[in-house]
């Protein structure tokens, strides 16, 4: 929660974004959503808009309308206030107007896995992304894993930088997928990108737990290690807990489980469900399949499951 002296820097910077300064960021991509919102509606007399953060959580925002027009827009954190000017530019575009609003996230991690592939033109497009990240910031979607079969090659690497880069422009964290263990190349990886605070593992067993641990130890920041929530994964489970590594497990979603234990996890889920299938579940939240199996090579569009982040986000209360 940021202190008043922040909330001031915060509120300053914002002021340039207002003013036209190029700063890159979520909320700079959300001031000028809302600008041009605001520009196509060709006012008379040009509506005052007030952005900041306040003191509520992270991902939350508030839209409080002026009279005269305009409103006062705040954000729990940046991201969060990203949200708030991406509805009021909405509401612009649909009644050229703001009304009352308070958004809360009904899940914290709504995200999407992409299955890597290299060698494919969009892969490594920075207008290819650039739009990918727009949609997902629309869709509110806040989280993108890509995954690599067994695991990035070195080739890979500066595109990933550069794509973790773009994702911070629009509060998208980005996760990296491996399938198999492997502390070297993990070891890589968080040296190239060092904005990625997620190694997620698709394997049966670890047989170099304690490597891995002290490989996302020595990183020298916060890296979240991601594993299956099974049986097999017990003894590293254990390990993890008792060195203090952050951890979270995720599931595959079948259908008939609804709830997973209460900890860090979350949902492997299949786009075949359908998006209400996000209003049966709960835990840290979901990842929902980006890719489309008809097409491997085919670059990846949101259109068929944007619902899915937009629902994990305004779901009401059960």
């Amino acid at each position: 929660m940021p202190s008043w002296t922040e909330r001031w820097w915060i509120k300053t910077w914002i002021g340039l974004l207002l003013s036209g300064a190029a700063l890159a960021g979520p909320v700079e991509f959300g001031m000028a959503e809302l600008n041009a919102a605001i520009d196509a509606r060709n006012f008379r007399y040009r509506p005052k808009i007030m952005a900041e953060l306040n003191l509520e959580a992270p991902g939350t925002f508030r839209i409080d309308p002026y009279a005269a027009g305009g409103g006062h827009i705040t954000g729990g954190d940046l991201r969060g206030l990203m949200y708030g000017l991406l509805e009021a530019a909405s509401q612009m575009r649909s009644t050229g107007r703001l009304k009352l609003t308070h958004g809360i996230p009904a899940l914290a991690l709504r995200g999407v896995r992409l299955s890597a592939n290299p060698d494919a033109a969009w892969f490594s497009s920075t207008d290819f992304w650039q739009g990918y990240f727009t949609a997902m910031a629309h869709a509110r979607f806040n989280r993108l894993e890509i995954t690599f079969d067994p695991a990035p090659g070195p080739e890979a690497l500066p595109i990933l930088r550069d794509v973790t880069r773009i994702a911070q422009e629009y509060g998208v964290d980005v996760a990296i997928g491996f399938g198999v263990s492997a502390p070297r190349e993990i070891e890589h990886l968080l040296a190239i990108c060092p904005a990625v605070r997620s190694v997620v593992l698709h394997v049966e067993s670890i047989p170099n737990a304690q490597q891995l641990l002290e490989t996302l130890h020595d990183s020298g920041r916060r890296v979240v290690l991601e594993l299956p929530d099974t049986e097999r994964m017990a003894d590293v489970i254990d390990a993890a807990g008792a060195s203090g590594a952050p951890l979270r497990l995720f599931s595959e979603y079948t259908g008939t489980a609804a709830n997973p234990r209460p900890r860090d996890a979350y949902w492997e889920m299949d786009a075949s469900l359908g998006a209400g299938a996000v209003n049966s579940i709960s835990g840290a939240g979901f990842e929902v399949s980006g890719n489309d199996p008809k097409d491997s090579g085919a670059a990846p569009s949101l259109d068929s499951i944007a619902a899915w982040g937009r629902l994990g986000y305004t779901r009401p209360a059960p």
